[in-house]
């Protein structure tokens, strides 16, 4: 059992993103754990405001006469290290893996640096230097599984208890393949018995009219007739942690064709849920629980470029893009099991993500 200290964490844990769901599931574990808090926001040029923050709100005003740590949630290049502390830790969670010299005197700087996703760590083992990548530490995103668990009867209103619901979360641009996967739910799916629910960040209202537009214009051009209470809805906005999990909750399969380096609050919940999780084979989200129903992936021809705002390089990569077949066969697979009453375990070893394992921090 580690000591009860005395913590100044400073962290996005205001944002309306990965990180800052990240950010708050760590804040609320420590506090959990019976550790002293002061909690200071940090923002980035992204910024959205996270309602999944407001109960940890007191904490802001919490001040203590001392501190035994320092938790950097930020960019490396921001990482500072104070000798008032015992401890000084960084969290590392950004696209941009940044070979950048600076970068890996800034982590030199600190005592441990904790890193959310495995696939990160393969990464950076390539690209810092060996004293400094010893500093390194997996730590896993953290969800409340008991919290929800316990919530297994509270689901959205409007839904249809015996309708099948595929679930997604993305944005409308040429990194998420959301083209080919409605394309593939309107010519294989759509029916009485299904939907489809997508989940956006406060795009404009014009916007989301022009993409249903799009749509009703790909189910035209597949010769397939809508049936509208089956037609794919768009939910646009940020939502607090009680509404993303009625989605999640009210939802049967999640398809995560997001890139990003850690996965979401949505694949952590469906995971606490015993619910199907389908992925890019290569993602992180597959790397985390091993029972994840894998996509095949296809390298585009095309390249982009993955970083963030607040740096001014990023490295160049390819273009992972989903199989429409193997998507297909997955989609199927699950959909079937649910019409059979098949009993599938997709536990994925949930508990090891739990917010009582917030220790390995310290």
């Amino acid at each position: 059992m580690i000591p009860t200290k005395n913590i100044l964490y400073l962290g996005p844990y205001m944002e309306e993103s990965s990180r800052g769901y990240y950010s708050c599931m760590n804040i609320k574990a420590l506090e959990k754990a019976g550790h002293n808090i002061k909690i200071i926001p940090l923002y980035s040029s992204s910024y959205l405001p996270n309602k999944i923050s407001s109960d940890i709100l007191h904490l802001e005003e919490k001040n203590l006469e001392k501190y035994d740590v320092c938790i950097q949630h930020c960019n490396p290049l921001q990482y500072v290290h104070n000798s008032y502390f015992e401890q000084n830790i960084g969290i590392y969670d950004f696209v941009n893996l940044d070979p950048n010299p600076i970068v890996n005197s800034n982590l030199f700087l600190l005592d441990k640096i904790l890193v959310n996703s495995p696939n990160k760590l393969t990464i950076l083992a390539d690209i810092l230097a060996p004293h400094v990548f010893e500093r390194l530490q997996y730590s896993p995103q953290l969800i409340d599984v008991n919290h929800i668990q316990n919530k297994k009867q509270e689901k959205l209103e409007w839904v249809d208890e015996n309708r099948f619901y595929f679930y997604s979360e993305l944005e409308f641009s040429e990194q998420y393949d959301w083209e080919k996967l409605i394309y593939v739910y309107l010519t294989n799916f759509m029916d009485k018995n299904t939907g489809l629910i997508i989940k956006t960040n406060n795009i404009s209202e014009d916007k989301i009219k022009i993409i249903k537009q799009q749509i009703y214009g790909m189910a035209s051009s597949a010769m397939v007739k809508p049936i509208p209470e089956a037609m794919p809805q768009v939910l646009n906005g940020v939502y607090d942690e009680q509404t993303m999990f009625l989605i999640n909750n009210s939802s049967d399969c999640f398809i995560d064709i997001n890139k990003a380096n850690e996965p979401s609050y949505s694949s952590l919940c469906f995971a606490a849920l015993n619910k199907p999780i389908i992925s890019h084979e290569n993602s992180t989200t597959a790397s985390y629980f091993k029972n994840t129903i894998k996509v095949d992936n296809m390298i585009s021809n095309s390249l982009i470029k993955h970083g963030d705002d607040i740096m001014n390089n990023s490295i160049t990569n390819y273009y992972y893009t989903l199989n429409s077949e193997s998507l297909l066969n997955n989609m199927r697979k699950v959909y079937q099991d649910r019409h059979n009453k098949n009993q599938i375990n997709y536990d994925n070893d949930i508990h090891k993500y739990d917010l009582s394992q917030i220790n390995y921090i310290l």
